[in-house]
């Protein structure tokens, strides 16, 4: 995990992360669509490293944010 600043490329690569690993919100039991685990580590490194950063975690997000 990141602990200071991130450019915005990376910035949109982890929120990238966040939307490859977030679960279906129609089968939120499923898990992580990729490894199909609960609380996934890449989702919640993507997730950490842009909060640690001070970058928006939504998926969606523009670059910049």
């Amino acid at each position: 995990m990141h602990s200071g600043r991130i450019s915005d490329s990376q910035a949109a690569g982890y929120r990238r992360m966040l939307r490859d690993h977030t679960p279906d919100p129609a089968a939120p039991e499923a898990g992580c669509p990729i490894c199909h685990r609960h609380h996934c580590a890449d989702y919640r490194y993507a997730f950490g490293t842009l909060a640690v950063a001070g970058r928006s975690t939504a998926a969606d997000a523009p670059p910049s944010a």
